[in-house]
């Protein structure tokens, strides 16, 4: 049997029935005799122990609702909640459906061959490796800037001229020859000789009629052309004429024409002839690349001429060289006057003499650099070596916007030294054009020759530093599935302040952080995280850059992880059976000794299996807390399925809501405790007895034995009624705690003390029925029931 524990202030009353139905007590008195004649079991023969209470401890573990217990009890057990001692039943709380289960992943960097943007990696980089693993280790990957997009190489270079071309042919004829052009090639005191060719001599003349014809300002008529409309006027009298009519009310009539093909120098002569039939009053105007000139001719018909010398001999100058000649432009406009007029032309030229003074030596000759390979160097020249120069000065010319333009002239002063001149002015293509061109071109009557060792362009310039970083880093199988995302990067030492700048791709790049110390480690959140995720290290400084850094990575990896969320929550089945069947006489009790050994104000219920709904009942006013005392409550078997033979009880705790602390509850017993509200005994019949006078008479061969096991000390009261519970008085039963009549108590109607006080050391206890009968004899029946309670006292 157990100890059970009540609630303070509590006082409980629970009530043993005896019935002792048709007791006959008769007593005889003969002569004053006595005479004891003693009938064979007139009383009763036998009383077994009966137990006031009924304690059931728990014995074995439960899963009635077919849900796991939520905790652990270790090494200990059920088994240690059966008996009150130094020994308890330890269950730790355990997860809840609350609780989630912590990720940690490390995921060091897959691999340094991407390139998702397409940008070639630039700067050294050591043993990949290195960089990857669980685990930071002092084994350095280093990784050092290379030249960038800003970066220029130091140049210092000699071009040499490739070919011999004739750029400006159209107008400038190659005039003189190269002894051999390779000659200029190499400074090896090889010369390529320069010699000029004599133009002059013989002379000639010639006259030169329009090739072209513009009348887009008026209206012309051809009159018996059969080609262009210039033909018309290519010859005099041959029946073919142009005609330009104003119409009435005056006007003006304009023709352009175009001249080309002109050859021979030095030009001497020039005149400009027109042949006329009508034209009253027509003006020529005459313009080359220098001078407009004009003049006029008279009404009717003839030839009308233009003198131009090359001497300046007339008033009038222009045209004074074959280029001239060939780039001018005529122009007749007519203009009528009072009324509608024409202009007929019917034959147009220029005249030229040239030649007829004599020699006349020229120079004129190109060379061409193509494959001129830097365009913005701070130095660039063009470079002659000569060897013996003539005594005319050689003018050196780069081809510029479609025109000659002069770089250097050579003198005769200048024998066998480097003319170096700059050319940056000019210098803005891979292939470039030059000439040597004779100083004088007029009237030369003195062949000359220079001497030509090397021609190159020589081009210098300053290294431009601009030194930059970027690698691509990338995981192929990230897992992008946890809660918290980042990227851990270790770094050892750096040659100097410079950072490193960290981004992640999505489509273009997003910085995540920078790398701005070192003999540390780095973790930036993992935005953008995929299964596929890219990073880019590049330098802080990216323009202009002329310090090169370097960097020791130790260890790249990626950590994923998801926080553990704990629910520690009890939830721990306890079953008791072989209880006596449900009776409405009996009263039910969850009795337990433990505590819970909360960490803040939690508290443990407990809640009763019922077996008609499979739902459990919460036990109302049990709640167990950090000290370790008796907790005893009563239990409402009026809520049907709750006692019965077996029941079922479970503790619970009252917080369970993400529960982040460990709590234990140790029970040292738990149990059903039961007071028995009825017990009937039965009779057991015999002879009447013959009792003497003054003679006490014992009811009961053997005492009523009964079983205590109270929590506290203790009353036991009795009480005789009838045998409807109503209290009677009797003379003639009486009790005592003995066998020995002396000292015995009369059974009474009212509640009369038994035992008293007694204490927690006290198993059990009897009594016995007594009945004392005086003379007269007389026959006395009474029918009654013995009525016995335990009352519990309550500190």
């Amino acid at each position: 049997m157990k100890r059970i524990r009540f609630p303070k202030k509590q006082i409980s009353l629970f009530v043993l029935g005896v019935i002792l139905v048709g007791f006959s007590f008769v007593s005889y008195q003969l002569d004053q005799q006595e005479i004891q004649i003693e009938y064979t079991k007139p009383y009763i023969d036998r009383s077994p122990a009966f137990a006031i209470k009924i304690d059931v401890s728990v014995d074995s573990d439960s899963d009635i609702d077919a849900t796991a217990n939520i905790g652990d009890d270790g090494a200990t057990s059920y088994l240690d909640a059966q008996t009150v001692n130094a020994v308890d039943q330890v269950i730790t709380e355990g997860q809840g459906t609350g609780y989630v289960a912590g990720v940690d992943n490390e995921n060091d960097i897959d691999n340094d061959a991407s390139d998702v943007d397409g940008v070639t990696d630039i700067g050294t980089q050591g043993t990949f490796s290195n960089a990857q693993g669980t685990n930071a280790d002092t084994v350095y990957m280093n990784i050092q800037e290379g030249n960038g997009a800003g970066y220029s190489a130091p140049v210092d270079t000699n071009e040499l001229h490739d070919a011999i071309t004739d750029t400006d042919s159209g107008t400038n004829p190659d005039l003189g020859t190269y002894d051999v052009d390779s000659d200029m090639l190499a400074d090896d005191g090889t010369m390529n000789t320069l010699t000029e060719e004599n133009t002059g001599g013989g002379g000639g003349d010639d006259a030169l009629y329009p090739t072209s014809f513009d009348s887009t300002l008026t209206e012309w008529t051809e009159s018996g052309c059969s080609g262009s409309a210039y033909t018309c006027i290519d010859a005099q009298g041959d029946g073919e004429s142009l005609t330009g009519t104003s119409g009435g009310g005056g006007g003006t009539e304009h023709a352009n024409f175009g001249f080309s093909g002109a050859s021979g120098n030095p030009v001497t002569y020039v005149n400009i002839t027109i042949y006329h039939t009508t034209g009253e009053n027509t003006n020529i105007e005459v313009t080359n690349s220098t001078t407009t000139v004009s003049f006029n001719f008279g009404s009717g018909s003839g030839w009308e001429t233009l003198t131009v010398d090359s001497d300046g001999g007339s008033a009038i100058t222009t045209l004074p060289t074959q280029a001239e000649i060939n780039g001018a432009t005529i122009e007749v406009i007519g203009k009528s006057q009072g009324g509608a007029g024409a202009i007929s032309l019917d034959a147009l030229y220029i005249g030229y003499d040239w030649g007829g003074g004599g020699d006349n030596y020229e120079f004129d000759r190109e060379f061409q650099f193509q494959s001129i390979g830097t365009l913005d160097g701070s130095v660039e020249r063009l470079d002659i070596n000569t060897g013996t120069m003539g005594t005319e000065d050689l003018i050196v010319q780069i081809w510029e916007a479609s025109s000659w333009t002069t770089v250097v002239t050579l003198v005769d002063a200048n024998d066998g030294v480097w003319i170096n001149t700059s050319i940056t002015t000019w210098l803005d293509s891979a292939t470039e054009y030059f000439r040597f061109l004779g100083g004088t071109e007029i009237s030369d009557t003195t062949s000359n020759t220079w001497e030509i060792d090397m021609v190159l362009i020589h081009i210098e310039k300053t290294e431009v530093l601009d030194y930059e970083l970027n690698f691509e880093y990338q995981w192929t199988t990230a897992d992008a599935t946890q809660t918290n995302e980042e990227v851990s990067i270790w770094v050892g030492t750096r040659s100097d302040a410079e950072n490193i700048v960290v981004d992640y791709w999505s489509g273009s790049w997003t910085n995540i952080g920078t790398i701005n110390a070192v003999s540390t480690h780095f973790n930036f959140t993992a935005t953008g995280l995929t299964t596929t995720y890219t990073l880019r290290f590049t330098g802080s400084t990216e323009s202009g850059d002329s310090t090169q850094t370097n960097w020791d990575i130790d260890l790249i990896t990626l950590h994923t992880w998801t926080d553990v969320v704990n629910d520690y929550e009890l939830s721990w089945e306890h079953q008791a059976t072989s209880l006596p069947a449900y009776s409405t006489d009996n009263a039910y009790y969850m009795t337990i000794l433990g505590y819970y050994s909360a960490t803040a104000s939690e508290t443990v219920g407990v809640e009763m299996w019922n077996t008609s709904s499979s739902a459990w009942i919460i036990v109302s006013g049990f709640s167990m807390t950090i000290t370790e005392q008796w907790y005893n409550v009563s239990i409402d078997c009026g809520t049907i399925g709750i006692c019965s033979t077996t029941m079922t009880w479970q503790f619970f705790d009252d917080d369970r809501s993400l529960d982040s602390d460990v709590d234990t509850l140790n029970i040292d017993y738990a149990g059903i405790y039961i007071y028995s509200l009825s017990m009937t005994l039965t009779e057991t019949t015999g002879d009447i007895p013959i009792i003497p006078d003054s003679t006490d008479y014992a009811m009961t061969e053997n005492p009523f034995n009964m079983v205590i096991d109270a929590g506290e000390n203790f009353d036991i009261q009795i009480r005789g009624t009838d045998t409807t519970g109503t209290p009677i008085a009797s003379n003639y039963v009486w009790y005592d705690s003995d066998n020995n009549p002396a000292g015995y108590t009369q059974l009474t109607t009212s509640w009369t003390t038994l035992y008293s006080n007694q204490d927690l050391s006290t198993t059990a206890l009897q009594f016995w029925l007594w009945s004392n009968i005086a003379p007269p004899l007389v026959v006395q029946t009474l029918d009654f029931t013995l009525e016995v309670r335990i009352i519990i006292y309550v500190p």
